[in-house]
């Protein structure tokens, strides 16, 4: 009795929970105790974001009709950040170290795209589609039992774009414009663990993954500039470039945590 008492006040000492026991058969001075507490949890985010950037492209016209490319640039700060979640058995308050995050980003991204649409009096209606290109951060943080584990993946991305838009002429070689896009630079996934002497003897693990997909949407309005005569027979034809702005949102991010530690006295 003095025995199981004291090894339960020991592992006590090292992380102030509440406890569970079983035994095991003993093979000399009676059943050992094993003292058992686990950790898991999880958690998701997506994220909205401003966005700002600058386009160019050329298109050819022919009647109705207009077709060409063009070229874009932005930066955002699409970030999915996510705490918390963890829960213990058997439940008791988390230490006052632990903590469990993951944070997700594209801070930028490009796009090269074919157009193709029509024209209806002062408005070009077109869609689009082509490659997106970008850098998608990945990171994550699991502290449990006086032990840590992290990770950090930072790819660059490449993917795809499809979306539609309008253009209104306003003044000779000035045109408004809106635009959509959805975005697809595929998933990141990364992984950590550890294990070591959680205090006092006992033996602990922590395990993690975590992943993005790197997919959204975006909506923009902006201005362009036609580089062509005033006057010219095809108003929408030759080069042009502009600025843009609008938001972003999507970016979806999830990670997962267990962790346990155990303490089997001699």
């Amino acid at each position: 009795m003095f025995r199981r008492m004291r090894v339960l006040a020991l592992f006590i000492c090292c992380a102030p929970i509440l406890l569970t026991s079983t035994s095991k058969e003993a093979s000399a001075g009676g059943p050992p105790i094993i003292v058992t507490r686990t950790v898991s949890g999880s958690n998701s985010a997506n994220a909205s974001s401003w966005l700002a950037g600058a386009h160019a492209g050329y298109n050819w016209q022919q009647g109705g009709l207009v077709f060409g490319f063009e070229t874009d640039f932005q930066a955002t700060h699409l970030n999915s950040s996510m705490n918390g979640g963890l829960q213990y058995n058997p439940p008791s308050p988390p230490g006052p170290t632990d903590f469990a995050g993951t944070h997700a980003a594209i801070d930028s991204y490009g796009t090269f795209r074919g157009r193709f649409g029509t024209v209806v009096g002062s408005f070009f209606v077109y869609l689009t589609g082509g490659v997106a290109y970008g850098n998608v951060d990945l990171s994550s943080t699991f502290s449990a039992f006086g032990l840590t584990t992290s990770a950090q993946n930072l790819q660059p991305k490449i993917g795809g774009v499809g979306g539609f838009g309008f253009e209104y002429i306003v003044a000779p070689n000035v045109m408004l414009t809106f635009g959509y896009q959805y975005i697809d630079l595929g998933r990141v996934n990364l992984s950590s663990s550890t294990a070591g002497l959680v205090c006092c003897f006992a033996n602990g693990t922590l395990s993690q993954s975590a992943t993005v997909h790197a997919q959204f949407q975006t909506a923009m309005i902006g201005i362009s500039w036609r580089f062509a005569p005033d006057g010219s027979g095809s108003p929408w034809a030759g080069g042009y470039g502009g600025v843009h702005g609008g938001g972003a949102w999507g970016n979806s991010a999830s990670g997962i945590y267990n962790g346990s530690a155990i303490l089997i006295p001699n």
